[in-house]
């Protein structure tokens, strides 16, 4: 059995972040800027977190529009996993140059469990 060598894609994803890449913030609903927020645990649960990343944002390739999932004008967005160690999976929105995006669908990169890398489809 042949194993997937992931240090291809985040190295393109690290090239296309370095290059495009501009400041931006993911948006965490239901998680409070307060320190020991416990969300998962039904615990302060009101308002949201903004977390600053690096993202890319480029247009789809028309042969990766489906007309479902991807639709035609929607974006995607590269981005690492930020320094504090937040979760960008639970993200819902996607702020850069004041342009609000939402998550419909996030692709996390993560052999072995390290994430490398997210890939956000963003609407909006």
């Amino acid at each position: 059995m042949s194993r997937f060598d992931f240090s291809g894609l985040a190295q393109s994803a690290i090239d296309l972040v370095t290059l495009f890449g501009a400041p931006g913030v993911a948006v965490i609903p239901g998680v409070s800027q307060l320190a020991g927020s416990e969300p998962w645990r039904g615990k302060d649960c009101g308002g949201s977190k903004d977390v600053t990343i690096e993202i890319a944002i480029t247009d789809w390739l028309e042969s990766e529009i489906d007309g479902t999932l991807i639709r035609r004008g929607d974006k995607q967005g590269w981005t690492f996993p930020p320094a504090t160690g937040e979760d960008l999976s639970l993200a819902g929105s996607v702020v850069q140059n004041n342009t609000t995006y939402s998550v419909e669908d996030i692709l996390i990169i993560n052999p072995a469990s390290e994430v490398l890398a997210y890939r956000f489809n963003l609407r909006r």
